[in-house]
């Protein structure tokens, strides 16, 4: 299986420091203890809903308003998800004990079936306002790559 490395590093580069904040709050300001599921759980609200913010400020940027970016509702669905994968994943367990590592194939398979389904639930309340409302002449790359391409052709 191809791994994008840059890929995986950015999104680490964007998470840790929302995490490193949300654990100061959670932690530091409202003296949760840890481990906790409360702990947790408003740990992974409060690092997606930086990242919802941050997703906004782009889309304000590509002129698609804070009211009208579907940052807020795909972002913040994402603990929803992660919550659900906590029930399903204890529930599991109650019913038929830990885990084994590595997975079987059958649980391997329902896991990319929620992920792809999750994924086809949540990615279109976050790219179809930008596609709705997005001013293409405020956002993206600074040129054209087709233009610039077809220069060098005709030339």
């Amino acid at each position: 299986m191809l791994v994008c490395l840059p890929c995986l590093y950015w999104h680490q580069l964007l998470r840790q420091p929302f995490q490193r904040i949300t654990e100061f709050i959670c932690r530091d300001i409202q003296h949760l203890r840890y481990p906790s599921s409360l702990a947790r759980y408003l740990n992974v609200i409060l690092v997606f809903l930086y990242s919802a913010l941050m997703h906004a400020c782009i889309d304000a940027k590509g002129g698609v308003g804070f009211h009208l970016t579907g940052a807020w509702a795909c972002f913040l669905l994402q603990p929803v998800g992660i919550i659900v994968e906590d029930i399903e994943e204890t529930l599991y367990t109650k019913l038929f004990g830990k885990l084994h590592e590595p997975a079987s194939l059958w649980i391997r398979v329902l896991g990319d079936i929620w992920v792809w389904c999750f994924l086809a639930l949540v990615a279109p309340l976050y790219n179809f306002p930008l596609m709705r409302y997005q001013d293409p002449t405020r956002n993206g790359a600074p040129f054209s790559v087709a233009k610039l391409l077809r220069s060098h052709f005709e030339a």
